[in-house]
């Protein structure tokens, strides 16, 4: 996996709505629905507000392994796992 490679997703920042019956929908910042989920409300809002963080969490791990601050171990392992997820692999 390369460290400079970028996964096309729509870009962040995403929100989420409360559709106000248990349901809640993700959008991204061109305000286009990304995702639609009707399970309980909390598990939903849960389930939203870690779809929603997805941006920032790629951006972190990229960050993790552009930088030479964070030594080669298990944080610098991690970010990368992280990112093979995301590119599909």
């Amino acid at each position: 996996m390369s460290e400079t490679k970028h996964t096309q997703f729509t870009p962040g920042p995403w929100h989420y709505t409360d559709a106000g019956y248990a349901a809640l929908s993700i959008y991204g910042s061109d305000n286009k629905g990304l995702w639609h989920n009707t399970r309980t409300k909390e598990e939903t809002e849960a389930n939203a507000r870690l779809i929603a963080a997805a941006p920032d969490g790629y951006e972190l791990a990229l960050l993790i392994l552009r930088t030479n601050d964070v030594p080669e171990g298990p944080v610098r392992q991690a970010a990368r796992a992280f990112l093979y997820k995301v590119e599909g692999h």
